[in-house]
């Protein structure tokens, strides 16, 4: 038994040293091509030769990895994405069973950024701390177009709405994060006024919405 929890540790912690570079959206052409959409900021990496570990989500949300790398034959990129052909992978059949799959590098083989900059996945788990406070911890992002949203989510640690959980989106601009320490697993905020009020406010009204709802069709309703 102990043997078995350590070996799923060293699984845990190889899949830990992953990062994702695209996701496997659906076949293209009938030789085994995919067309994945493109994750990294630096798309040159799919070139033939490289090789990409693939993972897909599994049943319950767990995942299943290929231990054995795949390598690319062929890449080309096409409306935004990339084509890549995987040594092997020679049909549609085949190439069907890769589709939902994340393409993965080695978190050690990612480009080396330039000074202030950050990978913004290294942002999940991050506390939000302000004036001291833990606010919250960050679970994920988006890039909607200009300043990326962090996702936040509220615990208690708002001292405006105590004991109120909800999620707070918060823009990733210098003037908001004022520092952050990637490797301390934290990130110290100067918060605008009422920005978390917003955020519970839209909170509520999303949990109202289906309840108003509810209570217009209980007044629709043919007695």
């Amino acid at each position: 038994m102990a043997e078995l929890a350590l070996q799923e540790a060293r699984q845990e912690a190889r899949e830990d040293a992953l990062v994702s570079v695209a996701r496997i959206r659906s076949t293209q052409g009938r030789k085994g091509e995919i067309a994945a959409e493109i994750l990294t900021d630096f798309p040159d990496r799919f070139v033939a030769g490289a090789s990409f570990v693939l993972r897909r989500a599994a049943t319950g949300g767990e995942t299943v990895p290929y231990r054995v790398p795949h390598r690319v034959d062929d890449a080309w990129f096409h409306k935004g994405g990339v084509i890549l052909k995987f040594a092997g992978v020679d049909s549609i059949s085949q190439a069907e069973t890769l589709v939902g799959c994340e393409v993965l590098i080695a978190r050690s083989e990612r480009r080396e950024l330039p000074a202030g900059s950050v990978y913004m996945p290294d942002l999940i788990g991050c506390d939000i701390v302000e004036g001291g406070q833990v606010i919250g911890r960050v679970t994920n992002w988006e890039e909607p177009g200009g300043v990326a949203l962090l996702h936040v989510a509220v615990s208690g640690g708002d001292s405006r709405h105590p004991n109120r959980s909800y999620e707070a989106l918060i823009p990733f601009a210098a003037e908001i994060c004022t520092s952050v320490d990637v490797a301390g697993r934290v990130i110290h905020v100067r918060l605008p006024e009422g920005l978390l009020d917003v955020n519970l406010a839209e909170k509520e009204r999303k949990e109202k919405a289906p309840r108003a709802k509810e209570i217009q069709d209980r007044g629709n309703a043919v007695v």
